[in-house]
Order: C-alpha cells, then sequence, then structure tokens
C-alpha cells in the first residue's frame, strides 16, 4: 500500500520523466547530427592527387556527397547526406543519430525505458 507522500512522490517522479523524455526527444530530433558539407569535385581530385597508391586505396570518397570520408563517416540513404559517427537514420525522430546528438539519443532511451517500467 502507497501512503500519501509516496504517492505524490511517484506522481512527482513520473511527470519528471516524462518531461525529462519530451525534452530529450525534441534535442535528439532538431540538433544537426554531424553532418558534413558536399565538397566540390575539384578539392578532393586535389586531396587525392597529392596521395600514394596505397593511401588511395585505404581512402573513402563518398561518390554522393563527394566528401573524404573519415572513419565512422557513413551516408545516410534516408537523409541523402554524410554524418559523422554515423549510428543509425531513426524513423521515429525523422533525422539521423550522429556525432552531435548520439548523447541525448541515449539518454532518451534510457529515461523513457525508466518511465515506462
Amino acid at each position: 500500500f502507497l501512503t500519501p507522500v509516496m504517492g505524490v512522490t511517484m506522481r512527482i517522479l513520473s511527470y519528471g520523466l516524462m518531461i525529462a523524455a519530451t525534452g530529450l526527444y525534441v534535442l535528439t530530433a532538431t540538433v544537426e547530427p554531424g553532418i558534413q558539407q558536399p565538397q566540390p569535385k575539384s578539392v578532393v581530385s586535389t586531396v587525392t592527387s597529392h596521395l600514394t597508391h596505397s593511401a588511395k586505396k585505404k581512402l573513402r570518397i563518398c561518390r554522393t556527397c563527394n566528401v573524404v570520408q573519415k572513419p565512422r563517416m557513413h551516408h545516410c540513404r534516408v537523409c541523402n547526406v554524410c554524418v559523422k559517427d554515423f549510428d543509425h537514420h531513426c524513423p521515429w525522430t525523422g533525422n539521423c543519430i550522429g556525432h552531435r546528438n548520439y548523447r541525448f539519443f541515449y539518454l532518451f532511451t534510457l529515461v523513457a525505458s525508466a518511465g515506462s517500467g
């Protein structure tokens, strides 16, 4: 049995978790995930012209964005951009999960799962 004080405490805690989850969801959906801006073909060709053959093999270039991809950078087929530290494209937020919004996504899933239990 819950005492009246415990009932109020649980209600305040559940409202707090709901507000935190909503705020983290908004941050996840609106913060830019770390999009690498497309480069002109001339910039990419200049960079690759100064490399050795073995270095060119290790170099990854996105054919769609014309970006030299760093490790963990991948092209999102849904958004049609290259994202640094790309994790996935989340259909519920309508945004990629990447370098700049990963912590908000992680905290959102943590808070939402704590509030649902």
